[in-house]
């Protein structure tokens, strides 16, 4: 198993002693922070624990680039933060009450983003569960609302991956019917390797459209943390 130089380990990326404080999440972050972007494909690292977890985020064979903090592990919330450390506020938080997840997305004042949150719902099904979510993106200059989902793969039938999850984009959401959007489209994908040991990774991937057309920072954000949402409360289920 290959893992990115320089991983630090829990204990040197987040203190224990404060544990038990609630990482906060700030209004808006840095242009610096914003500048770091998402490479299209990502190296997950992890160390499975049923206690306080940390997941590294880095492209493949570099550094990490971002790190997120499940203080109570699978269950309960995370936390995404620039960097190897988890110092100061989070850039984002996602929080867990029954099958609803809520997102704090930061704003970025010289860019005219301003601080949003999204819910994400999961629907409970043995041979569909999906996890879904509307927002607004970016399209061809101008912004509109679009639906998405995540739903498991059949990818891990071919043994390489205990877990594929892939982001669909529905299109469109409609204010003016409440029928499901038809055109769909795989715009990303999460994944876990299959290994016995403690010690897991797995990456995520940008695909079609997200990789042509910028669809804004807040639903790379968003693409991004809900599928470590999805990694995260699938392993419970």
């Amino acid at each position: 198993m290959i893992f990115p130089p320089f991983v630090p380990s829990l204990s040197e990326a987040y203190n224990a002693e404060s544990g038990h404080s609630t990482p906060g999440t700030p209004s808006e972050i840095s242009d610096e922070i914003l500048s770091v972007g998402f490479p299209q494909s990502m190296q997950l690292t992890w160390t499975a624990s049923s206690s306080a977890m940390a997941l590294f985020i880095s492209e493949p064979g570099s550094n990490v680039i971002y790190a997120a903090l499940m203080p109570r592990g699978w269950q309960g919330p995370s936390y995404l933060y620039p960097g190897s450390a988890f110092a100061g506020d989070a850039m984002v938080s996602c929080n867990r009450s029954g099958e609803r997840f809520t997102f704090q997305l930061p704003a970025v004042s010289s860019y005219s983003i301003s601080a949003n949150e999204v819910t994400m719902s999961f629907h409970r099904s043995r041979s569909n569960p999906r996890y879904s979510f509307s927002m607004r993106v970016e399209h061809e200059g101008s912004r509109r609302t679009e639906s998405f989902e995540w739903r498991a793969s059949s990818e891990t039938q071919s043994g390489m991956y205990s877990m594929v999850w892939q982001l669909i984009s529905l299109g469109r959401t409609s204010k003016s019917s409440s029928s499901r959007p038809k055109s769909a489209e795989v715009i990303a994908m999460i994944y876990e390797v299959s290994a016995s040991s403690v010690q897991k990774s797995g990456g995520f991937q940008f695909l079609g459209r997200s990789t042509s057309n910028y669809m804004g920072y807040h639903w790379m954000l968003m693409a991004v943390m809900s599928g470590i949402a999805v990694l995260q409360h699938a392993r419970t289920e």
